[in-house]
């Protein structure tokens, strides 16, 4: 049966391994024993353990700090951390990249801690960049901050940024659906005869989506078809899968719904509109088409399943990264700073198969 001070000390060493206490300070012996109802002595004698074993160190004024700052492994390179920079608020999306980054590090001289913002302006952006030797950002929904950008560019370490292309902006860029992704969904919709393709929103619109949308009224202007913008967007972090059905709901129900070809711009419009057709009459695949550009892993399970662009897995694209910030010491990066897939491919569902003959 383990001492008192080696379970404090277990407790310690988790949560030192696992990088809780970048973005914190180390508690004081005081604190500890308080938290872990254990006596002053217990944890001074269990913080003196990780001292000896040089997981933390002490100051010559006395202060204890975390050695894996500077702590290098036997081969002589330093432990590297790692933020995940998300959002906090839930999403497929989110836990997709955080995924695939673990996967990535498992095996090699670095770490990865997730840190979650509310806003742009959050306090804990500037902590971040302060105790991390380099940054993977999923940008939020809301319209960058000037000056939130100006200090990222500025902060000295590797800034890697997810799903968003900031590649004007000096940062390298992972963007696995660039905007031009929706030339794919419109050419199987035209392919299969459609004189009018329409476009549904419920998700605020981002540069991305605009650019997205202007590349929609493109591609209906040089083929000379019709095409109607379905926009009902939610507040930023809304459900927008509920804003769908609603919405869709109500046009079937008040005669404004005609559309028998839509590219939806988010894998959860397209899964709420579905729903909306199917409980007032509409068959997706047979009545109407629909598609939406990212399956999120989803679309294939859906029923009917849903046409989007194959997914693409984002490792190859992140094992460069990791060279670079591990084995480049994050310098000199070499080639265009924006990652994007060589080529997109269609996954084709049952929403778009049903159609037999143009309408």
């Amino acid at each position: 049966m383990s001492s008192k001070y080696q379970d404090v000390v277990s407790v310690l060493r988790s949560r030192i391994e696992h990088g809780d206490y970048l973005n914190a300070e180390l508690p004081s012996e005081r604190k500890i024993a308080e938290e872990q109802q254990v006596s002053y002595m217990t944890a001074r004698k269990a913080v003196k353990e990780l001292i000896d074993s040089g997981l933390l160190l002490r100051t010559e004024d006395g202060r204890t700090l975390i050695a894996s700052h500077s702590k290098h492994t036997d081969a002589g390179k330093k432990t590297l951390s790692f933020a995940f920079l998300s959002p906090a608020f839930v999403s497929l999306l989110s836990q997709e990249w955080y995924v695939a980054l673990e996967r990535n590090m498992a095996g090699r001289n670095c770490r990865l801690r997730p840190v979650y913002f509310v806003h742009w302006e959050d306090s804990i952006m500037t902590e971040t960049i302060e105790n991390f030797d380099a940054i993977f950002i999923l940008p939020a929904l809301d319209p960058e901050v000037p000056s939130v950008i100006e200090r990222l560019r500025n902060c000295g370490k590797p800034v890697i940024v997810l799903s968003k292309d900031w590649s004007d902006k000096g940062f390298v860029s992972i963007v696995l659906r660039p905007p031009e992704s929706i030339d794919v969904l419109l050419e199987h919709l035209a392919d299969l005869g459609h004189k009018k393709i329409d476009c549904f929103n419920t998700q605020p619109l981002n540069d991305s989506m605009k650019e997205s949308l202007t590349l929609w009224q493109k591609f209906l202007s040089a083929r000379h078809l019709k095409g109607e913008f379905y926009n009902n967007p939610v507040e930023s972090y809304g459900d927008s899968m509920s804003r769908a059905y609603e919405y869709g709901t109500l046009l079937i129900k008040e005669g404004n719904w005609s559309s028998k070809a839509v590219v939806c711009m988010t894998m959860s419009a397209a899964a709420g509109l579905m729903r909306a057709m199917l409980d007032n009459g509409i068959n997706p695949g047979t009545d109407t088409a629909v598609c939406t550009i990212n399956g999120v892993g989803m679309a294939k399970y859906l029923n009917p399943s849903l046409t989007s662009l194959e997914d693409v897995s984002p490792d190859s694209y992140i094992a460069r990264c990791l060279s670079w910030l591990i084995d480049g010491n994050g310098e000199s990066w070499d080639g265009p700073l924006k990652l994007v897939p060589k080529e997109l491919r269609l996954s084709v569902g049952e929403s778009t198969l049903g159609l037999k003959k143009p309408r």
